[in-house]
């Protein structure tokens, strides 16, 4: 029988969707427990599979698991595994692009929505006890008419386009790869600069490699205008945190939400918390049933086609 190894340390709840939607004949071994971590190292040595979702994957882990062929990414980007030293091993490393992008594309609505609208604070409000529908009346704002700006045009930046077309919005984006033919309905591809000086909300949708670390910085705050918003939902390390602290301090931007950070948990005392135009979410983009069972299925299948001998869909490597 066939094991398949997961690395990260999920939920009850999420086990056993894991082991709903498992395939006949294959067993999964998760950690978790002292028991379940004993089981977890002593199969590894022998495994041939492993499945793995934030959690790193390093040189190190993969060296214990000697017999190892198969690592499957339960998402799009892949820069918690070292790929370079699966492929000195000739282990396959593939990803599931584009099963979440509803659910990535949903989140950036809901924290657009809720910066613009102050959900926030107005729900703290009335849970303490005040009713008070003018307090931020004049400084709430729309979807409808607003300029959104995409880096990035990949799967979600895609679903991110198509429900902003929807709210009435105009819609550009910046794509460093861009083909003289390429284009999306209703989309306007234009520079960094352009998207950086006229968008009202910026949004990130790129994978987080050694050009993009750092890629919003003082210098990119700067050319923002002070009524704009950054919703950041890719990586952690593509917005300088350093850097939004300054442009949240000094007024260069409206406001910002993250469901990533360079390094999380942030401390409870980090002075980006006393913003209160500042939203922080922890990595739950991707986190919803839909996309997990999406996820899972293309998962599973390239399994079961390496087992038949077949080529798995979407390798990195």
């Amino acid at each position: 029988m066939p094991k398949i190894l997961h690395v990260d340390r999920i939920s009850l709840e999420q086990k056993e969707l894991f082991q709903e939607l498992l395939p006949p004949g294959y067993e999964l071994i998760f950690r978790g427990s002292e028991e379940e971590d004993r089981r977890f190292e002593e199969e590894l040595p022998s495994t041939l599979y492993l499945t793995v979702n934030t959690a790193p994957v390093p040189a190190e882990l993969m060296a214990r698991a000697k017999s190892l062929r198969f690592i499957q990414k339960l998402g799009a980007g892949y820069d918690n595994i070292d790929v370079e030293y699966a492929t000195q091993r000739g282990i396959q490393v593939a990803r599931t692009p584009g099963a979440n992008s509803i659910s990535v594309a949903e989140l950036v609505f809901g924290l657009a929505l809720s910066l613009y609208r102050k959900l926030p604070q107005v729900n703290a409000q009335t849970r303490s006890g005040k009713w008070n529908p003018w307090e931020y009346r004049t400084v709430s704002y729309e979807l409808f008419g607003k300029r959104l700006g995409l880096i990035g045009l990949g799967n979600i930046g895609q679903e991110v386009a198509k429900r902003a077309l929807a709210f009435d919005m105009e819609v550009v984006y910046y794509k460093r790869h861009l083909l003289p033919a390429e284009k999306t309905p209703g989309v306007t591809a234009v520079s960094m600069s352009e998207l950086l000086a006229t968008a009202d909300i910026i949004s990130i949708h790129i994978p987080l490699t050694p050009e993009t670390r750092g890629l919003i910085g003082r210098d990119e705050f700067n050319a923002m205008k002070e009524s704009a918003i950054l919703i950041n939902t890719s990586r952690g390390g593509i917005v300088d945190e350093e850097a939004l602290l300054v442009a949240l301090r000094e007024r260069q931007i409206a406001g910002a939400a993250l469901d990533v950070c360079v390094a999380p948990p942030l401390a409870t005392d980090h002075p980006l918390f006393a913003f209160g135009n500042f939203i922080l979410t922890p990595h739950v983009g991707a986190a919803t049933r839909d996309a997990d069972t999406r996820v899972l299925k293309m998962a599973y299948e390239n399994i079961e086609r390496i087992e038949r001998g077949e080529q798995p869909h979407n390798l990195v490597n």
